[in-house]
């Protein structure tokens, strides 16, 4: 079996935030779904109310969806990672410079080469979170193997598969707020049912930051 909880984890590790996680169901939110709260970090959101929440050192928080069936191995899943925006030299003039939207999102296409093969912008395109200026971006890509991981001739069908790097899709809506870069990343199979991206959308139709 695949470890499915690659990315969100790693996406909690390079983050250099660590929050306290507090959540708590809420008359506010939609039928069907969950107020969840972060006073440290700022932030707060619906989600669907059968998806488990899961910290990792680093994240905000997690959300995974339940499996659909005995052989659905995948949790679609979304993340929340918070980064500071201070002491950036853009100039290179020994003075810490303020980072725009546009020019974060930059910086994380560069980054996201980096771990990823195949990049394949599908769409990008202004939003708001509440009342803040965001970006959504939405890819796809493959996962890198680590060495040693390759496909080889001497495996078999089975272990070819396992070993076969999956394809995902990833949803990325990043905002600005007081110097932190807000991003919240749903990562899901490319061919999972399109009924995720509608939770996803609900709960950042529903988010707000700051």
């Amino acid at each position: 079996m695949r470890n499915t909880f690659k990315y969100a984890a790693f996406r909690a590790a390079v983050s250099i935030v660590a929050a306290i996680v507090m959540f708590s169901s809420c008359s506010f939110a939609p039928k069907g779904y969950k107020k969840y709260e972060n006073k440290d970090a700022e932030i707060s959101l619906v989600y669907p109310e059968n998806w488990d929440i899961r910290s990792y050192e680093g994240s905000v928080v997690n959300f995974f969806s339940p499996r659909e069936d005995a052989e659905d191995n995948f949790y679609e899943n979304v993340g929340i990672v918070t980064i500071p925006l201070i002491g950036y030299d853009l100039n290179d003039d020994g003075l810490s410079d303020e980072i725009s939207l546009d020019e974060y999102i930059s910086f994380s296409k560069a980054e996201i080469g980096l771990y990823i093969d195949d990049y394949t912008e599908l769409e990008i395109k202004d939003i708001t979170v509440g009342d803040i200026a965001a970006k959504r971006l939405v890819y796809t890509g493959r996962e890198k193997l680590s060495e040693g991981d390759e496909v080889s001739e001497e495996m078999d069908a089975d272990e070819k598969a396992e070993t076969e790097p999956v394809t995902y899709k990833w949803i990325q809506v990043i905002a600005i707020h007081d110097e932190v870069a807000y991003i919240i990343t749903y990562t899901s199979l490319t061919d999972s049912p399109d009924v995720y991206i509608e939770m996803f959308d609900k709960m950042i139709d529903n988010c707000k930051i700051g």
